[in-house]
């Protein structure tokens, strides 16, 4: 499970990066 919570992390890290840049998330724009 520990990978899992791993990826979690960095998925929703790469996320809040995007955010601050001001790049729209992939899922937003599914």
């Amino acid at each position: 499970m520990s990978e899992l919570i791993d990826t979690t992390e960095m998925y929703l890290r790469t996320i809040f990066e995007l955010e601050e840049e001001g790049v729209v998330p992939m899922r937003a724009r599914i």
